[in-house]
């Protein structure tokens, strides 16, 4: 499938690949040294400065981290190190990675390092110094030979252990005091190194499955050098050793780009990589090489992956959040250490910004629209400095406003974002209404997209009652993966049990639909809006679906759903609840509670709905709040069986108490 969409150039790109990639696996099997210490030129650390960070301390996580917690997605541990025990000394490319197998999205978690991260910056912000002294030197005595052995990886673990159950720290005070000893923080020091070590003693280059995806690697260098950056108690040959790891890593990633039909955040973060290896070993031909590709790709990427409204081309807002903190990263350290100017990069940047705040609620929270598999771009809980703060707000975040009489008179506004498809709408008292009529996801292969044209998601007084699904997760449970990133995941319309593309892989669409706008159009006392789709007319008998979205006084919404085309077909409307809401009835109308939040549902026309939750077969009510988590939740679920013109649903939304039935059936013969 990838290949029926590939260019000539992308194929000629592919076979070089495959070239590479036989050649690599033929020395790695006769386990010759790719890269010796004596060929890495001549690096240089000391004159480069660390990007600055936002990062708000946390103890608990702190004694967590230092008890031997990583971040694993909510897999299970021993399930992930028993596969990189089973794999270890095999050839990355090797190792088999399928929709059946374990999720390798969460094999891959731990060794970002980013608990490491945490750690570091920890240390960096208490002004670390370690017992032995300050042992960065100049950038040539990194290279230098030392006479003393590396300590084993037994050695180090012992170290570890005897550090988490709190030995030679016993004069400390507790942590929860908030008080730090010299003694506490050197131990601190050792736990970092001696876990980085023995993940380079674990993970020789190119063995094991951490260095399948160049992604993956372009996301560990970073923390490479900001461990070289704070740990002031590694000896030459520890710090040759990182280098070492440095300079593998991004030759790896500078033959592996993910190029052509793969471009998307990938890209991004094996430019991260490229960017801070090419810092590092900028003194040599390949590290300027490393250094000006990825500042090419990364501006080439600014534009191809932040849409002009600001939206991502991959039409996943948590993807957006994790590739506009790369952008952050990349121009603070690129920009603090005068290897690139990036002005022309942040108009770009702040209109994301700005894009993402028109999602937001007022703690900063936005739907999980698209795929999701919440990785951050440095650590959970730390971001890059992101922006001037006269540019934009990011602590308090304001909600468009509409500059039109209407919008003002009935304390309605909305903003419509014409690149990516989403048109908001919000009134004073916290109502959130999302409405989706963009495209499926980045071209061609569509690959974090959901089949999601015409959904609505609705928030109410802080509570999100029309929920998008998540993601739960992207290997294991394949049937899984087709349902969430499906069509009846999402409060929309399926025909024929179909979804509105057509799912070639977890990652592969064909068929892509074609959403648009039809009007958005203010009335006396509300707001109309009107989207269609083609999905479906790549059916045998075709059918085009069209949905009018009305907003009106007293906190009302009317959702009217046509069809137009050929034949008889299976119609079924889903809307999806959040798991925490209480359901009930009264009279006619369904009953959701959640917190403050109290909104009233039923149909006009079109039958009525019944309640499903928690379906196996076909799956049907289930949401992931968090990448690898799902949970049962209610569905209200009407399906009809007809002729595409006999066929309609009319839906009433209101919000605190149900509206009068004369007055919504006199509105809904105006839509």
């Amino acid at each position: 499938m990838r290949l029926q969409n590939a260019s000539l150039p992308e194929v000629i790109n592919r076979i070089g690949d495959f070239l590479f990639i036989f050649r690599t696996r033929a020395r790695f099997k006769k386990s010759k040294i790719f890269i010796s210490d004596s060929l890495i030129p001549s690096a240089d650390v000391d004159h480069l400065q660390l990007p600055e960070f936002r990062y708000p301390g946390n103890d608990s996580r702190l004694q967590s981290l230092l008890s031997g917690e990583t971040f694993t997605l909510n897999g299970n541990k021993r399930e992930i190190i028993a596969f990189e025990d089973r794999t270890r000394g095999r050839f990355s490319c090797d190792i088999p990675v399928s929709q059946n197998s374990i999720d390798i999205r969460m094999v891959w978690e731990p060794a970002r390092l980013q608990h490491l991260t945490i750690l570091l910056l920890y240390l960096r912000d208490h002004n670390y110094q370690s017992d032995s002294g300050d042992f960065r030197e100049t950038a040539k005595d990194f290279l230098t030979p030392h006479p003393t052995p590396l300590p084993s990886g037994e050695e180090r673990k012992r170290k570890d252990e005897s550090l988490c159950r709190g030995e030679g720290r016993k004069n400390d005070k507790s942590l929860s005091n908030g008080y730090k000893t010299d003694s506490f923080m050197q131990n601190i020091g050792e736990f970092v190194r001696n876990s980085l070590l023995d993940w380079l003693d674990k993970n020789p280059f190119l063995s094991g499955p951490h260095y399948f995806s160049a992604m993956e690697c372009g996301l560990r260098i970073p923390v490479f050098f900001y461990a070289l950056k704070i740990l002031d108690n590694l000896d030459d040959l520890e710090r040759q050793r990182i280098l070492t790891s440095i300079y593998q890593h991004a030759w790896w990633i500078s033959r592996r780009l993910s190029l052509y039909s793969s471009l998307g955040n990938h890209t991004v973060c094996e430019c991260i990589g490229l960017v801070f290896a090419g810092a590092v070993f900028r003194s040599a031909p390949e590290g300027i090489a490393w250094l000006n590709r990825g500042i090419e790709l990364l501006q080439q990427e600014l534009f191809h992956q932040i849409l002009e409204d600001g939206g991502p081309a991959e039409q996943s807002l948590n993807y957006h959040r994790f590739v506009l903190d790369l952008y952050w990263l990349a121009a603070d350290f690129l920009e603090k250490n005068r290897l690139y100017d990036c002005p022309a990069w942040k108009p770009r940047l702040l209109q994301g910004e700005t894009f993402l705040q028109a999602f937001c609620d007022d703690q900063g929270n936005f739907p999980t629209l698209g795929d999701s598999d919440d990785g951050w771009a440095i650590a959970p809980g730390i971001r890059p400095l992101r922006g001037s703060p006269f540019c934009i707000k990011l602590q308090k975040i304001q909600p468009p406003i509409q500059a039109n009489s209407e919008a003002i008179k009935n304390q309605v506004s909305w903003e419509t974002l014409p690149s990516s498809g989403y048109t908001i709408i919000r009134d004073k008292s916290g109502l959130i209404l999302t409405f989706d009529h963009g495209p499926l996801g980045m071209a061609p292969l569509y690959g974090h997209g959901h089949a999601d044209a015409l959904s609505i998601n609705l928030r109410v007084n802080g509570r999100t009652i029309l929920v998008d699904p998540g993601t739960y997760r992207y290997n294991g449970f394949p049937e899984f993966r087709r349902y969430f990133k499906g069509t009846r995941a999402h409060n929309t319309v399926a025909i024929d049990g179909q979804d509105q593309a057509a799912q070639q892989t977890g990652f592969i669409w064909s068929h892509p639909f074609r959403a648009h706008l039809v009007r958005t159009c203010p009335i006396d006392k509300g707001l109309i809006i009107e989207g269609s789709h083609n999905g479906y007319e790549r059916l045998k008998d075709p059918v085009t679906h069209s949905r009018i979205v009305s907003f009106l006084e007293g906190r009302h919404l009317l959702i009217r759903d046509t069809f137009s085309g050929t034949g008889t077909h299976f119609f079924e409307l889903n809307f999806h609840l959040h798991p925490e809401a209480i359901i009930g009835a009264e009279k006619e109308w369904w009953v959701i509670q959640y917190g403050e939040a109290r909104v009233f549902m039923r149909l006009f026309s079109g039958g009525s709905f019944t309640l499903i939750k928690g379906q196996e077969i076909p799956p049907l009510g289930w949401f992931s709040p968090a990448y690898g988590t799902k949970l049962k939740s209610r569905v209200l679920n009407c399906t009809l069986s007809g002729s595409v013109r006999n066929i309609q649903f009319l839906t009433a939304i209101c919000i605190d108490s149900p509206g009068e039935d004369d007055f919504l059936l006199e509105m809904a013969n105006l839509l």
